[in-house]
């Protein structure tokens, strides 16, 4: 018999104390799975799949307990195995020499394990092809017998609405070919839906005439006609209408680029005219002020401007008033301002253009034959060459100034910063120029005071030279008979002579950073820092000591004499020391 065991733990405060297992036959899932039966389908059977492929239950017993093939389809890769593993439902077709069967696979999961059996339905085609040429015939009797039926009652129904349909017909032909007018209307009394189809065509032709008036008055170029929309699914209005707003914009667009093509003509025609006078006026940075604020005010119709210029030369940069047009007298009386002191030093320390709508009381006064009046619009425009400010221009009028207007007086400033800026090296050149002559002319006089100091210092070198050598005679002598060495500050030695070096009998890289002192015996450090003290002060010190080399004890009288910097202060010292020891025998 084939069998399946159930195995569970029994558990006993959570320790293991035993095994309960129950033994059960299959016998009752031959009896299921031989119970089911597919209705119609002949030759169809149900079977039953463990998780390792065995056949549980069979119509056939002598599959039981056995394997299924592998690969029962003509699928290259195929393999049922490795599908009953994965646990999903699938079909496929089994070939087995002309009795090919579809065969549908569901997953069985057995209680909490991770494994799966499989219920199998085979079907075999030849069952499945006629049931399907079955119903495949009755649906082709029951259309016949429709399609009879329908064109007996559509005959019926066209019998009774052939002549209105051909009215509605002809109008929706002319409508087609474009034929919208009133006249082609229709006056049907059916009491159907062909009257209704005609009443929706009058309407129909009715709102395209109201269409058509409209299309003809955008086309006339009246764009403000008043067009209105019933319904917002009315798609040939809703595009009338939006043809109309994309003809405004045009329209706006047009006469946007109109104005700015003016614009850019009339700001044009300026920068060539002021280039112009840049070009013929820079000379002098007054002159160039003044035209240039003069066309300003004439070409913006402006009433009242003024231009100041950056000064430099002082230690405290301001700036100078250095033309004006309209001001007051007293705005012209030593107009300097500071940077960053009011607006005009704010917004040169700035950088940036100041326009203002609402002046401070008293700001200026713009005074006629009449009277006087204060303005109420201001423009403040740096003037700036590479980031660089030479100046600021000021404007003042009574109407407000317009952004394309402030853009020119921007571009001019530039340019009339550049202008500025090459005037200033021209005046600072001419200058460089008068100071260079004044030099030379200072430098030939020198030149020749020169000559006769050269020919008196001639003189001084030739005796200069002669004592020279006198002293490298001395040194000469003093270092064949004398013992030499330098110290630095703190009395390490940092040179000696050849005479010293056969004296201590050491060779000289050996001596090198030793301490005065150190060639002799009993040295006393208290009188050596006495003596360094006297060194570093810059006085001299004589005394005698004592230097023993193998067996023999030579005296020697020595001089440290400190050397002075340009400073006058000691940055070495130099020892002169004379044997004298035939004098202590």
């Amino acid at each position: 018999k084939i069998m399946t065991a159930f195995e569970a733990p029994i558990m006993l405060n959570k320790q293991f104390v035993g095994l309960i297992g129950i033994d059960v036959t299959l016998d009752r899932f031959q009896e299921i799975v031989s119970a089911i039966e597919m209705n119609k389908l002949d030759g169809s059977y149900a079977f039953l799949l463990s998780h390792n492929g065995k056949y549980a239950a069979h119509p056939n017993n002598e599959l039981l307990n056995t394997k299924a093939h592998q690969n029962p389809t003509n699928l290259e890769n195929f393999n049922l195995f490795q599908r009953i593993e994965l646990g999903e439902a699938f079909s496929v077709t089994h070939i087995n020499e002309g009795d090919d069967r579809f065969v549908s696979y569901f997953p069985i999961r057995i209680g909490r394990t991770d494994t799966y059996w499989y219920l199998g339905i085979s079907v075999p085609k030849a069952s499945i092809n006629k049931a399907v040429n079955e119903n495949l015939y009755v649906s082709l009797v029951v259309g016949i017998l429709g399609l009879i039926i329908m064109s007996i009652v559509i005959y019926i129904v066209a019998l009774s609405i052939t002549r209105p349909v051909q009215a509605v017909t002809g109008q929706l032909r002319n409508l087609a070919q474009g034929q919208i007018s009133t006249k082609n209307t229709l006056n049907l009394r059916t009491g159907d839906e062909i009257q209704e189809m005609a009443e929706a065509l009058n309407e129909t032709i009715e709102k395209l005439n109201y269409k058509n008036v409209f299309a003809k008055r955008l086309g006339d170029g009246d764009l403000q006609y008043k067009f209105d929309i019933e319904n917002e699914k009315d798609e040939l209005g809703l595009s009338l209408v939006e043809m109309q707003q994309n003809l405004l914009k045009a329209r706006e667009e047009e006469e946007k680029r109109k104005q700015e093509d003016k614009i850019n003509q009339w700001t044009n025609k300026a920068i060539t005219e002021t280039s112009d006078i840049f070009r013929r006026h820079n000379k002098n940075i007054q002159e160039l002020s003044f035209i240039t604020i003069q066309y300003l005010l004439d070409y913006l119709d402006i009433v009242q401007g003024g231009i100041y210029v950056r000064n430099d030369d002082e230690e405290e940069p301001y700036y100078e008033l250095a033309s004006a047009i309209a001001f007051g007298r007293d705005k012209l009386i030593d107009c300097k301002i500071k940077e960053e002191e009011g607006l005009v030093g704010r917004c040169g320390y700035e950088k940036l253009t100041v326009s203002l709508t609402e002046i401070p009381d008293n700001y200026v006064d713009i005074k006629s034959g009449l009277g006087g009046a204060n303005p109420n619009n201001i423009l403040l425009v740096p003037l700036k060459s590479n980031e660089q400010v030479y100046g600021v221009v000021e404007l003042i009028s009574f109407k407000p100034i317009d952004d394309y207007k402030i853009s020119l007086v921007e571009q001019v400033g530039g340019n009339l910063a550049a202008t500025i800026a090459n005037v200033k090296i021209n005046e600072k050149t001419e200058k460089l120029l008068r100071q260079s002559q004044q030099q030379a002319e200072e430098l030939a006089r020198q030149e020749q005071e020169m000559r006769q100091n050269v020919e008196e210092m001639k003189v001084t070198q030739e005796g200069a030279q002669q004592r020279e050598q006198e002293m490298l005679a001395l040194h000469d002598a003093v270092n064949d008979i004398a013992y030499l060495a330098e110290f630095d500050m703190d009395g390490h030695l940092i040179e000696m002579n050849k005479n010293l070096e056969i004296l201590l009998a050491k060779p000289k890289e050996q001596m090198i950073g030793m301490q005065q002192g150190a060639f002799g015996e009993n040295a006393d450090p208290e009188q050596f820092q006495t003596m360094w003290k006297q060194l570093r002060n810059g006085s001299s010190v004589t005394h005698e000591q004592r230097i023993t080399t193998g067996s023999t004890d030579v005296w020697l009288h020595e001089t440290y004499k400190p050397i002075l910097n340009a400073d006058g202060e000691p940055y070495k010292v130099i020892n002169i020391a004379i044997d004298i020891t035939h004098t202590k025998s």
